[in-house]
């Protein structure tokens, strides 16, 4: 059994261990409370100590909400913020970033000068990076009918409603040995702002002279009383395959979520190639297109359809297609500053390692996902 003076000595020294263990705990930890997590013992630094449970809220375009969804899950796992998206479209997206009810936006075409000009009145700037990939493609549904070929002279028409049965000679004609059903088209265009109808509508009005001049593209269906509109991809994927001879237009990924055959196109001005997309023909156009690209705190405004015009010009899959991340130059809070950065710096890696790429989305080549790192040094700084 111990002795008195031995159990004093180990009272002792139990204090003086404590004594200096709570003394490291409060000067490394910058005066606040003692900690007993890792980020305790390693060195001090300027910037927040934990980013845990910081909480970054956007929303915008639904083409890359699928692969937005497993990513942010993925980052906050390693990084422990958390990520809220949620897919209203690319137009509801940029109003809400400039009305500051978020902390970014997912846009499929880049910010329109005027609101370009208005971020840098309201947040000192706007940065703009593309975080992924993928293909709007269209879609359709023909009981029997697996393969189809068209061109955007043909779909600008079927959309306008002046080719109204599946058998129309034009059709036939891009489609020699198919038996096409003489039933009435069915188009399903989308109902909100969006910049997946951006895409179309431009692929559009570059293959058809008549849609350009009446039309035009924008991200709101331009047509009135032809088809069906439906709500975000979701919506336009679900109305083509609960419609029997029915044709939409989605991005890639839905469409393979959704089971829905996949039409080849041709490039604008050519009817005799017909595509079908795949990562080795977007990689190779969006490496192209990455020698155009401006700094993230540039007007990107011009460069929208410069991915189709490269498609073209490469005899390729003609609509490839990317959706941009905006994010303020400056936030108010720290802590989102550097969680910000965490999250650009992590899509970086996620595009160039190839990280968790759902079906249907094409990862960025290394050279056009380098603006997300350019968008991450240029956060708050």
């Amino acid at each position: 059994m111990a002795s008195g003076k031995a159990i004093a000595a180990i009272v002792i020294a139990v204090i003086v261990v404590a004594a200096v263990a709570a003394y490291l705990a409060t000067s490394h930890g910058g005066g606040g409370a003692a900690t007993t997590s890792p980020a305790a013992t390693q060195a001090p630094t300027s910037k927040p100590t934990s980013l845990r449970g910081v909480v970054l809220r956007g929303d915008g375009a639904t083409f890359p909400y699928a692969q937005y969804s497993r990513w942010f899950a993925d980052f906050r796992r390693e990084t422990g913020i958390v990520v809220e998206y949620t897919p209203t479209g690319s137009g509801k997206g940029q109003q809400d970033f400039l009305a500051g009810l978020v902390d970014f936006a997912g846009s499929d075409p880049p910010m329109p000068h005027n609101l370009w000009l208005r971020a840098k009145q309201e947040f000192g700037g706007v940065l703009q990076a593309p975080t992924i990939a993928g293909a709007v493609v269209v879609v359709f549904n023909i009981p029997g009918v697996k393969h189809l070929n068209l061109t955007g002279e043909v779909l600008a028409k079927i959309f306008m409603g002046e080719i109204r049965y599946w058998d129309d000679p034009a059709i036939q004609r891009l489609n020699p040995g198919v038996k096409l059903p003489h039933r009435e088209i069915v188009p399903v265009h989308r109902s909100d702002s969006s910049g997946t109808t951006k895409y179309f509508t431009y692929y559009l009005a570059r293959s058809c002279k008549e849609w350009a001049e009446k039309y035009g593209y924008g991200k709101v269906w331009p047509v009135q009383g032809v088809g069906i509109g439906a709500q975000g991809n979701q919506g336009v994927a679900e109305t083509v395959k609960n419609t029997p001879y029915s044709i939409g237009y989605v991005e890639y990924a839905y469409a393979l979520e959704y089971g829905l055959p996949i039409a080849a196109l041709s490039p604008p001005g050519d009817d005799k190639h017909f595509y079908l997309p795949s990562e080795e023909a977007a990689e190779r156009v969006l490496a192209e297109v990455a020698k155009y690209l401006p700094s993230p705190d540039a007007d990107w405004s011009k460069t929208f359809g410069k991915v189709i015009d490269v498609s073209s010009e490469a005899h390729g899959y003609p609509l490839v297609a990317y959706s941009h991340i905006l994010v303020r130059k400056k936030y108010d809070n720290p802590a989102k500053c550097e969680a910000m950065k965490k999250l650009l710096e992590w899509l970086y890696k996620a595009n160039v390692e190839k990280i968790d790429i759902v079906r249907g989305y094409f990862p960025l080549p290394k050279p056009m996902a380098e603006k997300l790192l350019e968008a991450a040094r240029l956060v708050c700084s």
